[in-house]
Order: C-alpha cells, then sequence, then structure tokens
C-alpha cells in the first residue's frame, strides 16, 4: 500500500468507528462525502485490497494525437 491508501484507511477506519463523520474524512482527504461511502462500502466488502487503486499496474489511456482529423 502506498501512503496515500495509508492514509486513507486511517480515515476510514476513524469513520467506520464513528470517532469522526464522513464529512471530516471526506474533508482530510480531499473528496467528497459520497466517495467517503463508496470506499467504505468496498473496505468492508475487499479489505484492504478494497483501498488499493484497481488502476494500479494497467497502462495509461492513450490520447489520439492525429490533429488531422479535427473537425473546425
Amino acid at each position: 500500500m502506498t501512503d496515500e491508501e495509508l492514509k486513507r484507511k486511517t480515515y476510514l477506519d476513524k469513520a467506520i468507528d464513528r470517532r469522526i463523520t464522513q464529512k471530516a474524512a471526506a474533508e482530510a482527504l480531499g473528496i467528497s462525502e459520497r466517495q467517503v461511502r463508496r470506499l467504505i462500502r468496498r473496505y468492508r466488502q475487499e479489505g484492504e485490497a478494497g483501498l488499493v487503486s484497481h488502476r494500479r499496474g494497467k497502462p495509461t489511456p492513450v490520447i489520439n494525437q492525429d490533429t488531422s482529423k479535427l473537425l473546425l
């Protein structure tokens, strides 16, 4: 897990235990309350693996650089 994912785990654990609100966790992590709820749900279902980015190890989407097809 990266430092960012460990930080997420810490704040989500606090939110689950109701030591802080989901709103406070969202503000501390710089994400929306809705995203906190999604992360909590995934964390409960998949455990710590649910906090790891599903994009890890996958290539970055490539943007087509061919500008000759642009319509002006």
